[in-house]
């Protein structure tokens, strides 16, 4: 049994690249940028990882078209020269209806069983199947124990239609859409394939290259109303964290099997257990590692005995998300923020030598045009080293969607316009998403000239929005405080 392990191709719009698995908000950017933020598929590595250590009988391969941006025809050849007989495929709300019709052809091509997944099909799995009858299995939220399930089921030649967390086809014809599976046990899972989906290849929050990523845990107990991950891949608060041991020895692992020079912990925050953070710093600090990396954090949940732990052990950098200025419009998100917290974790990471990248989201519930002024403002006052700005994308399936589709706010026309990179799909009575899509560009042209001025690099969405990597050889100018402490 061939097994195939992906996601759809990234061509959009001709000139357009998508940024898909692995992404918390799939978005396009322009071809020649595409290369530049490419997180890694979390969950097709660890599919494939899984696949490969317990699916004995069967050939696995992970094969993942986006990094490269390899093109549909590339694809399909690539797909139909392994003759799979299982495909798992992740395809993001963007590329739905742009790609179903690729999926197709190589369904006719090979005859294989067709497994979609993602966070499209988790809320939509029923309409999917009902639309599309060459389509076999949807597997719901965290697919990687569901794939492997469903592979060892096929593989003995058993129903299918007991699965939890699948949806398919019972022998008669009728359509299942069984319960969630429980959620995931680090435990039980190998470290995600990196062999058939290169480290290198992927970029985020990259000071020195190559920056291999990880995650140290799963989940968010704050549940922001527009995560995707929390609200509909996990559909839960529950925060799972890894042994620390084993977070270093994979440390360890990818610096002496793949040359990383830094790793990057792209957890929905890291930083949520402080008791947590201080014993992988304390396992970092016992074996002398010094290899750098960053993370995403959170304001609310470090403070300085944490920063300067993290600092002491390679920690260069960390992301956190402020989104708005506005104490009622963080409500409304659930989003909780103290503005003077926030303002003090950026000068604690100056002081112990770590890079400050704060993200900021227009279009959120409540926004009007005075409150986007304001987050600006906050933004270019806060001094942190970095500032990111972005359009919100409501994901089908998160509170924040299903509010503005009651409230009839939502004005998009199909899949494809969830592109906060290029469009706005929300108009409130008192702000349109024309005005939304200007004062983006406009926040990145302020923020632009403060950035200039204070020599700071600044990582936006493309054209106007997009992810940029930090420029290595300006950050080692920048922190050369923290390259020779390190290197």
């Amino acid at each position: 049994m061939n097994i195939i392990v992906t996601q759809v191709p990234g061509d959009f719009l001709n000139d357009r690249y998508v940024v898909g698995a692995g992404s918390r908000w799939p978005f396009s950017q322009e071809k020649n940028k595409s290369c530049e933020f490419q997180p890694y598929p979390f969950r097709m590595g660890y599919t494939s990882a899984l696949l490969k250590r317990d699916v004995k009988d069967a050939k696995i391969k992970a094969i993942d078209p986006m990094p490269g941006e390899m093109s549909d025809e590339e694809f399909f050849n690539t797909v139909r020269s392994f003759s799979p007989d299982l495909i798992f495929i992740e395809v993001p709300t963007i590329l739905w209806d742009e790609k179903l019709p690729l999926i197709k052809k190589i369904k006719d091509a090979t005859k294989t069983k067709i497994a979609i997944t993602g966070h499209h099909v988790t809320v939509f799995a029923k309409e999917v199947l009902e639309e599309n009858d060459w389509i076999d299995f949807c597997l719901i939220g965290e697919y990687i124990e569901v794939a492997k399930e469903l592979a060892k089921t096929m593989l003995d030649g058993r129903r299918t239609d007991q699965i939890l967390g699948l949806g398919g086809r019972k022998e008669s014809g009728d359509i299942f859409i069984n319960d969630r599976r429980p959620l995931l046990n680090f435990k039980d899972l190998p470290w995600p394939d990196r062999d058939d989906l290169p480290a290198a290849r992927y970029h985020d929050f990259t000071v020195f290259s190559p920056n291999v990523q990880m995650l140290a845990s799963f989940g968010c107990p704050i549940r922001c109303s527009f995560c995707m991950f929390v609200h509909v891949m996990y559909d839960s608060p529950v925060y799972r964290k890894r042994d620390p041991k084993d977070v270093v020895d994979e440390m360890e692992y990818v610096k002496n099997e793949y040359g990383a020079k830094q790793v990057y912990f792209d957890d929905e925050s890291f930083t949520v257990s402080k008791r947590y953070v201080l014993a992988i710093c304390e396992e970092i600090n016992k074996r002398d590692l010094r290899l750098p990396f960053t993370i995403m954090g959170d304001t609310m949940m470090i403070d300085e005995e944490v920063i300067k732990a993290l600092s002491n052990v390679g920690c260069i950098g960390m992301k956190f998300g402020v989104e708005s200025s506005d104490p009622q419009i963080l409500k409304n998100i659930n989003k909780p923020i103290d503005f003077q917290k926030t303002e003090q974790v950026v000068e604690w990471c100056r002081k112990h030598n770590i890079i400050s990248h704060a993200t900021f989201t227009f279009g959120l519930a409540g926004e009007t045009r005075e409150t986007m002024e304001k987050t600006l403002e906050y933004a270019t006052n806060l001094k942190s080293d970095n500032a990111q700005f972005s359009m919100v994308v409501p994901y089908p399936g998160t509170p924040f969607y299903n509010n503005l589709k009651e409230d009839g706010y939502i004005i998009a026309e199909k899949w494809s316009d969830f592109d906060g990179s290029r469009k706005c799909v929300i108009s409130y009575p008192s702000l349109s998403s024309t005005e939304i899509e200007d004062f983006t560009v406009h926040a990145l042209h302020v923020y632009s000239k403060v950035a200039a001025k204070r020599k700071l690099r600044l990582a936006v969405r493309n054209p106007v929005w997009a992810f940029s990597k930090f420029n290595e050889f300006g950050v080692k100018k920048s922190f050369k405080i923290v390259k020779e402490s390190l290197i």
